[in-house]
């Protein structure tokens, strides 16, 4: 799905002038960014006449703004090939006249192009440099927002959202400092679709509709095409299509206005989604078509890939699997041309880059202030030691030798005092964690042998009494009747070696992780109880320590089995949230409740505190009477047991 870029020309345009403009060339160029989205041709043709006016009179930096506005204008029209070109011609006329905000402003839109192509690397490659060239010079926050937004895109198309979301706040902070209400509503859009990915509806259609709205205001007919499409894809994937379809409508009359090729293909696509919902295929194919052509005009790898995509489910709604099976073929293969593992290695080190540069400028900074401050010092000594050398010498030496003999001492009783705590520490969390695993282990062993001694007795004795009951009791009613009784009995001990031998070690949790043994979970109790279940497991992509998966899992089990029994609910939510270094759970049911202060805490809610504990996590639990309850628990996930 398309997003709202900001580009970095707005601010070159207005805000950075030259000795002397030629009023004619300034003009012209104002014009062109005035209808640039609503009249791009018109557009091109304004900043044509600047250009060759500019080349006439060697006015390089105002010929460097005409060939940026030729390139976004064919950014807007989705001619990325030509956008291209205008913007690497303005880098190498930035380049050589060493104009740092042009030369950060011309990366900043080739690395918005690339991103439009699908080219993710190239793009966070010039976008970076951007952000490098723009942290090393004097720049005004406009300028810094609109690169930061473009990298905020990048990651939210490389499903980051919480990076993402990370760069549009900042820069949503940098356009309210400016009243930017152009960039705002920019970014709102951006930060919706980043809230809406990572579980937040209610939030993202608040921020969408606030972003519209600006739009409207401010006559964005470029950014307000994009901003319905974005609305009615929400709404299709929450199952409400027809309300999607007036917004697809709207979206098309500015798309057309603003010729936003982009836009136009993305609002085909999802009007595919209402024909087909409404068993309509030959309009729904017709604009999967139509949305198609489009893309391959434009050269966009995304819509492309995205057109497989909905036709693979046309396909497979018709019963036509072949179909949809090819389609999904050509889906996957775009898709992994975009983005691979290798790619995103290489994206995010440009990120680790750019932290270290800035890291070491710092450094730099710093230690050149450090030698300022010896020189003034040691000049001062040398004053000094003019008016009294000897005693001063002999007293500053005497102090200086005591102070570093007394900082040495000091540093080495702390660095063992410190270096005896942590192992003693360490000790204790290793003895516990073996102490844990040695329980999960024996809960395994008796486990496997209630499954294979006690399963396999049972097992046999029904065996036994089927038998006896076919060929030896055949006249005998009333011990047929006492027999039929017992291999009852035998089913309900055979179901309940099951369900404790399941309890006391998941086979699915072993063999699949923790992801498939919750679903498994859930998906038994949703069979067993009539109370509505909600799980919701984000980034739980990879396995974790064995230690971590049956604690957690053991914990959800506990909690949900507390909240049927006791909790008097409907609705139990539980989400597990994965981050690079910590698992937030919460479970939450629409029970009772109870006073904590006047409740003690039961023996399963301490098992729970306790398991947590000797994780290094944090266990919180929120209920009222007549409120519900929520637990709320957070776990480390790296160098758990390391102090």
């Amino acid at each position: 799905m398309a997003q709202v870029p900001a580009f970095l020309w707005l601010l070159i345009l207005f805000l950075v002038g030259v000795a002397q403009p030629s009023d004619s060339i300034h003009r012209l160029n104002q014009l062109s960014w005035e209808i640039i989205y609503s009249h791009p041709d018109t557009a091109i043709y304004y900043s044509h006449q600047a250009r060759a006016i500019a080349q006439i009179n060697d006015l390089a930096i105002e010929e460097i703004r005409s060939e940026m506005l030729l390139g976004i204008a064919h950014d807007v029209k989705s001619n990325y090939d030509s956008a291209l070109i205008h913007y690497y011609l303005a880098l190498d006329k930035a380049r050589i006249s060493r104009d740092t905000l042009l030369i950060a402003g011309s990366l900043s839109n080739i690395g918005l192009t690339f991103w439009h192509l699908g080219s993710f690397h190239k793009a966070l490659e010039k976008l970076y440099e951007a952000l490098k060239a723009l942290e090393t010079t004097k720049h005004n926050e406009l300028e810094m927002a609109n690169v930061l937004n473009n990298i905020g895109l990048l990651y939210s198309e490389m499903k980051d959202y919480q990076q993402s979301v990370s760069y549009f706040n900042r820069t949503q902070m940098l356009y309210q400092n400016q009243n930017d209400s152009l960039g705002l509503g920019a970014v709102k859009t951006n930060l919706a679709i980043a809230w809406f990915r990572m579980g937040h509806p209610h939030r993202a259609f608040q921020l969408l509709d606030i972003s519209i709205l600006i739009k409207r205001r401010m006559k964005d007919l470029y950014g307000l095409s994009i901003s319905l499409n974005q609305k009615a894809l929400f709404l299709i994937e929450l199952q409400e299509i027809e309300a999607a379809y007036p917004l697809l409508k709207e979206s098309l009359i500015y798309c057309q206005h603003t010729n936003n090729l982009a836009a136009q293909a993305t609002a085909y696509q999802l009007l595919q989604d209402v024909f087909a919902n409404r068993k309509n295929f030959d309009k729904a194919f017709r604009y999967n078509k139509m949305s198609y052509d489009i893309a391959t005009t434009i050269m966009d790898r995304k819509l492309i890939a995205d057109h497989y995509n909905s036709l693979a489910k046309l396909h497979r709604t018709q019963g036509n699997f072949k179909k949809a099976y090819f389609a999904l073929e050509q889906y996957l293969a775009l898709k992994d041309s975009l983005i691979n593992t290798s790619q995103l290695n290489n994206i995010y080190q440009f990120e680790l880059e750019h932290q270290l540069d800035k890291k070491q400028t710092q450094i730099a900074q710093l230690e050149q202030q450090q030698q300022v401050h010896q020189l003034k010092l040691e000049r001062q000594e040398l004053i000094l030691s003019k008016r009294n050398l000897l005693i001063i010498a002999t007293v500053s030496a005497s102090l200086v030798v005591f102070m570093l003999f007394y900082i040495q001492h000091n540093k080495l009783r702390q660095r063992y005092k410190r270096q005896l705590i942590e192992a003693t520490l360490k000790q204790k969390s290793l003895q516990a964690h073996k102490i844990i695993q040695a329980g999960i282990n024996e809960r395994k062993r008796i486990s496997h042998e209630l499954h294979n001694s006690l399963g396999q007795l049972l097992s046999l004795l029904k065996m036994n009494l089927t038998v006896l009951n076919k060929k030896y009791l055949i006249d005998n009613a009333a011990a047929k009747q006492r027999v039929d009784e017992m291999m009852s009995l035998s089913d309900k001990a055979i179901s309940e070696l099951r369900i404790i031998s399941q309890n006391l070690s998941p086979v699915m949790l072993h063999q699949k992780g923790l992801a498939s043994a919750l679903n498994d979970m859930i998906d038994h109790l949703r069979i067993h109880t009539a109370i509505k279940l909600k799980l919701n497991l984000i980034n739980l992509d990879q396995r974790l320590d064995d230690l971590i998966e049956n604690t957690v899992f053991a914990v959800i089990q506990e909690s949900v089995h507390n909240a049927i029994k006791h909790a008097e609910c409907s609705n139990i939510d539980i989400q597990l949230l994965q981050t690079s270094h910590e698992l937030t759970l919460m479970i939450e049911d629409n029970g009772k409740g109870f006073d904590q202060c006047n409740s003690a805490k039961g023996m399963g809610l301490q098992l729970i505190d306790e398991k947590i504990t000797n994780l290094s996590g944090h266990f919180h639990l929120d209920a009222m009477p007549g409120r519900g309850t929520i637990v709320n628990i957070i776990i480390p996930i790296k160098n758990i047991f390391e102090v």
